[in-house]
Parts: structure tokens; sequence; C-alpha cells
């Protein structure tokens, strides 16, 4: 199994992404992180196997959230924006830096 944990502080996209990686019997998702400080703190408790991340969110964004995880926890990070004009599309980038 691949346990996965999906940091997204909107309600409904959390819950359909949930939905979509639930979909597929291979992975597990072991958190729901609603911001980034919760999202760094439960990477560092649970360990997963891979972390969505969406860059938009409270008390720490996704981009804060990355450096603390990888200095932390090194684990694969697929970032899932919803983002929509350039100045956003250059931030997601810098996320994969």
């Amino acid at each position: 199994m691949i346990r996965v944990q999906v940091a997204e502080d909107s309600d409904p996209t959390r819950a359909l992404t949930i939905k979509i990686l639930r979909h597929d019997g291979s992975i597990e998702v072991i958190g729901e992180a609603r911001d980034g400080l919760e999202a760094i703190e439960m990477t560092r408790r649970l360990k997963p196997d891979l972390v969505t991340m969406d860059i938009q969110m409270p008390r720490a964004d996704g981009f804060t959230a990355i450096e603390q995880i990888m200095m932390s926890w090194p684990v694969p990070i697929v970032v899932v924006s919803s983002m929509n004009n350039l100045y956003e599309a250059k931030g997601a980038a810098r996320a994969l830096s």
C-alpha cells in the first residue's frame, strides 16, 4: 500500500482528492491536513510515502510546508492546486525547486 497524506484547506476539494485516491486499491489515505502547519506536523508524525499539497493554505502556505517537510522527512510531494493566473503558475513552478 502507498500511504498518502492530503494537505488541502478546502473541504470539498480535500474530499474529492481523497475519493479519487481511495478509488485505487493500492493507496491508503492516512492523514488529512487542513493547513500548512498541520501538514508539517502530520508528515513528521505519520511519515507518509507521498504527500499531496495545496499551495494556498492558512497558517503556513504550501511553499513553507514543503520546505519544512523536506528538511525533516524528505518525501515525494505532488502539488495539487487550482491556481489560474500567471503569478500563481510561477508560484507552482517555485514549489518544484
